[in-house]
């Protein structure tokens, strides 16, 4: 049981970590995107 626990906990930090990584992506992807708008609307 107190394994079950442990494989529980260790899944939900590493989708938490995976879940940030992708946050971290779309922000650096929409940051881009951000420079290209104000390249091309000035």
């Amino acid at each position: 049981e107190i394994f079950r626990y442990l494989f529980y906990r260790v899944i939900k930090k590493a989708e938490f970590a995976l879940q940030k990584v992708q946050l971290q992506e779309l922000t650096e992807k929409g940051m881009v995107f951000d420079r290209f708008a104000v390249a091309y609307g000035n």
